[in-house]
């Protein structure tokens, strides 16, 4: 005496990609240390509900133009270019901490281009749902 019915079951999953040569931390304190930049740098990685943000640091020596471009996405995908300016560990947004920040769509990258000084700084990947993404790190010494 069961019932029947018909349905549409609709799973959409999006694998982790393997050029990201460590998993990027979720905090100022576990983000992946990049070094010094004077090169440019690209990676591929994934943000979703599991892991909903990837943090890379990295350190100018010199002061340069940086670009910033994060694309590839199927999902709505913040990009924020961060400088912890009292050194808390913590991403304060009424200090100033979030010097920028962009949006990227499947239709679009989202970018963000600052001429930095030499010093310390974050970027901030973070998706709530689920994508691949694709980071570019341009750096242009001055």
């Amino acid at each position: 005496s069961g019932i029947n019915s018909n349905y549409d079951l609709r799973l959409e999953v999006a694998s982790k990609p393997a050029t990201t040569p460590s998993n990027p931390g979720n905090t100022l304190n576990t983000a992946l240390d990049l070094g010094s930049l004077s090169q440019n740098i690209n990676f591929t990685d994934f943000v979703g509900k599991t892991d909903p943000v990837d943090i890379y640091r990295f350190t100018l020596n010199r002061n340069s133009d940086v670009e910033l471009i994060v694309g590839a996405v199927n999902q709505e995908t913040k990009l924020d270019l961060i400088k912890d300016y009292n050194n808390n560990g913590q991403i304060n947004s009424g200090d100033g901490d979030i010097l920028d920040y962009a949006y990227g769509y499947s239709s679009s990258n989202g970018e963000i281009t600052q001429a930095l000084e030499v010093g310390n700084y974050y970027i901030q990947v973070s998706n709530n749902a689920a994508t691949n993404y694709d980071l570019r790190v341009n750096v242009t010494p001055r």
